[in-house]
């Protein structure tokens, strides 16, 4: 892909699933964040299990890499003020 692609959606439905989808990549990215930035005497459970301190910078490294492809959303939704332009003309 070259460059961004628009479309024009009047529909509610699929204007809603998209807000849904915008919040659950916003909360990803908080999580990601908490990791990344944690105090570097913060401790860390995978799958129930305590994170041994020698795993940490590896673990913080993957979660900045993952932060850094996955901070902006992929998608740009502008709302418009006239939907319905055409009709009733």
């Amino acid at each position: 892909m070259t460059g961004p692609i628009s479309a024009d959606v009047h529909d509610g439905d699929v204007e809603q699933i998209f807000r849904l989808l915008q919040k659950w990549h916003a909360d990803r990215v908080r999580q990601l964040e908490l990791i990344v930035y944690a105090p570097d005497d913060a401790t860390f459970q995978v799958n129930g299990e305590p994170l041994p301190k020698s795993d940490l910078q590896g673990f913080k490294a993957g979660a900045a890499t993952a932060l850094s492809l996955f901070r902006k959303f992929p998608i740009e939704i502008t709302d418009l003020d006239d939907h319905d332009t055409d009709e009733g003309e």
